[in-house]
């Protein structure tokens, strides 16, 4: 595998760079000719190029076997390893690891499908679109193909990269919009706490040297990634209400600082980069045979506000 594997998405200035052979990932996301994915820069050169062996992950295999690529992918949820109504991943050797077959492509869109998944019962695909309106849509369908119900959602997830520029500067944040002001929930803290305010239903999480997850139980439908002098990325998606969420949270935000050694409680998984991850679902739907559930994510910027002269 090598940079001819990237499959390449360009329409006005935006330009997607998409390989199908690892799982389906989007791993360059460029507006205007700024990047906001992070890639993990011992697996993938500065052209997409493979700098180690994808491999196939074996049953069993852990956190400390998973070669995480960065980049946007879809995987189902809720996430657990007590029994069958949970993904046990990543890693995964077919809806993560695995190859997804192209079934259509244009010079601004490619669809995507995975293998099926005998052990969840799905089967995924990836839309990938460059809108006229200088945006990026991502819809991720899970379809049941057994003969059995199953119940699922979507999960979107799409590591940014910060760095340590981001850090306690007040320019730089994570803003959640959110309905009322219910506070965000703690899901996983291995070290240290995120921090955060709210204040007229938006909820701002500042970049910090820390790792862990909180989930939002009321949101808008709209994040942004905000780093000083650079644009603003914009996450659009839809929010069903009255819908029951994994974790109870139809949006969760990871958060993760270069951190020396294995964290706590994850099977040997190191932090070993400076990312967020922007996690938008579905929300937990029964599937009968053949029946799908669809995750829509609206990516578009907003330009990088000029800097004041003195």
């Amino acid at each position: 595998m090598s940079s001819q594997d990237v499959v390449w998405l360009q329409a006005g200035t935006i330009r997607l760079g998409v390989m199908p052979r690892l799982g389906g990932r989007m791993v360059s996301m460029c507006f205007g000719g700024h990047e906001f994915l992070w890639r993990n820069p011992a697996l993938l050169g500065p052209k997409l190029e493979l700098l180690a062996e994808a491999l196939q992950p074996l049953a069993g295999a852990g956190f400390s076997d998973w070669q995480n690529w960065g980049g946007d992918k879809t995987w189902p949820a809720p996430q657990g390893w007590s029994g069958p109504d949970e993904w046990p991943g990543p890693p995964d050797a077919v809806l993560d690891a695995g190859h997804y077959r192209i079934l259509e492509k244009t010079r601004d869109r490619v669809v995507m499908e995975s293998g099926f998944d005998s052990r969840s019962g799905l089967r995924i695909r990836r839309d990938l679109h460059i809108s006229p309106d200088e945006s990026v849509s991502v819809t991720a369908t899970l379809t049941n193909e057994t003969s059995r119900r199953v119940r699922w959602a979507t999960w979107g997830v799409t590591q940014l990269a910060f760095d340590a520029r981001d850090v306690r500067n007040d320019e730089s944040a994570i803003l959640v919009d959110v309905i009322g002001r219910e506070e965000p929930r703690v899901l996983f803290a291995p070290l240290g706490e995120m921090a955060y305010t709210l204040s007229q239903g938006v909820v701002r999480v500042p970049f910090g040297e820390t790792v862990g997850k909180i989930g939002f139980r009321s949101p808008a439908g709209r994040v942004r990634l905000q780093r000083s002098g650079q644009p603003t990325l914009i996450l659009d998606f839809d929010v069903a209400t009255q819908s029951v969420y994994p974790d109870d949270c139809p949006f969760q935000l990871w958060m993760q600082t270069d951190h020396g050694g294995p964290l706590p409680g994850l099977d040997g998984l190191e932090a070993t980069a400076r990312l967020v991850e922007f996690e938008p679902l579905s929300p937990l739907t029964d599937l009968d045979p053949d029946e799908s559930v669809t995750l829509t994510s609206r990516w578009s910027v907003k330009p990088a506000e000029p800097t004041s002269q003195a």
